[in-house]
């Protein structure tokens, strides 16, 4: 149920296609294990074929070699033939964007590395590098409160945009998540990271405990596990630029990371920059997006989704979104074509719209399903007939802070029946969304605010509430 209240204004302050900082507004797909570039291709054919709106496709690491940032996989994302694709795509309006992770793979012969060590611009922990392990790996991870680094991610991200000419950049693991924890080194022994579950640590590590720092003389349920602050991240102790210890910085480490990604990428592209961003702090609203982490495709992650986006939006995020259609399979291996309907016809309203889900899931995109067509297509259509307000909204949240998807006591204060909704939410002061959100359900029990509600399916259809 998409209703519009009466007296509500639209009005666009700019041109949309100027508006590269907004990229989240236009509906994206990205499922992960896209095996080569064909395989993309044959996804943005597809969603042409169906009729559904598509203007992002995203790589997750699969265009990577082995995991390792600022990269392309000489097999199936070679250069040679992902410029071409891109060219196409980018002729027709459509945008691409990759994730990069902050840690940089620990290898003498990848140039990343390389210039990264010349330039001693890694976190350090007793005078030397900090080991951890991610993707690719054993890693060393940037340190964005130094201005060597800054000006050093600038370049990689300036170098490997020649290659790629990506429209935006997706940071992600920069909690910091590591796969380890405390003082790591190369095992001699066995090979690392192990080809079946490169996301177990192998490497070869010692807890760090000697300092307060690691051990402060308080405890917190770190993980639900009460386990040390420094687990599976950064150890505490390290020392960033300045001296300034992990333990006052951690919080900010995805923080740094996007204002050095957005300040790469806007003079790069010389326009608003769109970052997408997993850890956020204070402030993360003015450099980047968010989404809401790896959910899962069950009708639980559905409904918390709104009050996740919603509570995001209070947080001073606007941009934000959740994965639509769920990112971790259910126990059938993937979503159903009935969740996925519903969660596009809600998905389709949220401030960042992307359909997104792991390798171990089956595929979703929304074109393998008639109903699901069927439902993408009238969601998305009114999404981008709304996307003026959309703008509007993304221009309002820059001057006041205010959120793109609202609660509806923001509009409402007066009214203490909003306080407790969480199965609704506003568009803006004037869209109010009621999605289905339970299975094998065609009708919703919604409430409406005091005003003159109108249909956006039917404007002759009108609702006066008291």
């Amino acid at each position: 149920v998409f209703s519009i209240r009466c007296g509500s204004a639209i009005h666009c302050p700019y041109r949309a296609s100027s508006c590269n900082a907004l990229l989240g507004l236009w509906f994206s797909s990205m499922p992960m294990g896209y095996k080569n570039v064909s395989d993309v291709e044959n996804v943005v054919n597809n969603y042409k074929k169906s009729k559904i709106p598509l203007d992002v496709i995203w790589n997750d690491d699969d265009h990577m070699d082995a995991a390792k940032d600022f990269t392309l996989d000489p097999i199936n994302y070679p250069e040679q033939k992902l410029r071409p694709f891109l060219d196409r795509i980018h002729a027709d309006g459509l945008h691409y964007v990759v994730l990069i992770d902050p840690g940089i793979n620990v290898n003498a012969s990848y140039g990343s590395f390389q210039r990264g060590m010349a330039s001693d611009i890694f976190i350090k922990h007793d005078g030397e590098p900090f080991m951890g392990q991610v993707w690719p790996g054993a890693v060393y991870f940037p340190d964005f409160l130094n201005p060597k680094t800054v000006s050093w991610w600038a370049d990689e991200i300036s170098r490997f945009h020649k290659m790629a000419p990506v429209d935006g950049l997706w940071i992600d693991m920069n909690e910091v998540s590591n796969f380890c924890t405390g003082k790591c080194t190369i095992p001699n022994n066995r090979p690392c990271p192990g080809l079946k579950e490169p996301w177990l640590c192998c490497l070869d590590c010692t807890n760090i405990t000697a300092t307060r720092w690691d051990e402060p003389p308080y405890k917190i349920n770190a993980s639900g596990k009460g386990v040390p602050l420094g687990y599976n991240t950064i150890a505490t102790s390290s020392v960033h630029y300045n001296g300034v210890l992990e333990y006052d910085a951690h919080s900010i480490y995805g923080f740094s990371q996007a204002i050095a990604t957005h300040a790469a990428l806007k003079n790069l592209l010389n326009k608003r920059p769109f970052v997408l961003t997993r850890s956020t702090f204070v402030g993360s609203g003015s450099y980047g997006a968010h989404w809401t982490g790896d959910n899962k495709a069950t009708w639980d992650d559905l409904r918390y989704s709104i009050s996740t986006i919603l509570n995001f939006g209070l947080f001073g995020m606007p941009m934000v979104g959740s994965d639509i259609c769920g990112f971790y399979p259910d126990e059938n291996g993937g979503t159903s074509e009935e969740l996925c309907g519903r969660w596009i016809q809600l998905g389709a309203f949220y401030p960042f719209s992307r359909d997104h889900s792991n390798q171990a899931s089956k595929r979703q995109e929304l074109y393998l399903w008639d109903s699901v067509t069927i439902s993408a297509r009238k969601a998305l259509g009114l999404r981008y007939r709304l996307l003026p307000y959309f703008y509007t909204l993304g221009y309002e949240a820059h001057v006041t802070g205010a959120p793109i998807a609202r609660p509806l006591f923001f509009s409402f204060p007066l009214d203490e029946s909003t306080y407790g909704i969480s199965t609704q939410m506003l568009v803006g002061a004037g869209v109010l969304v009621s999605p289905v959100l339970h299975n094998m359900t065609t009708t919703v029990k919604a409430y409406f605010p005091k005003g003159s509600w109108y249909s956006l399916n039917d404007m002759s259809s009108a609702l006066k509430s008291k």
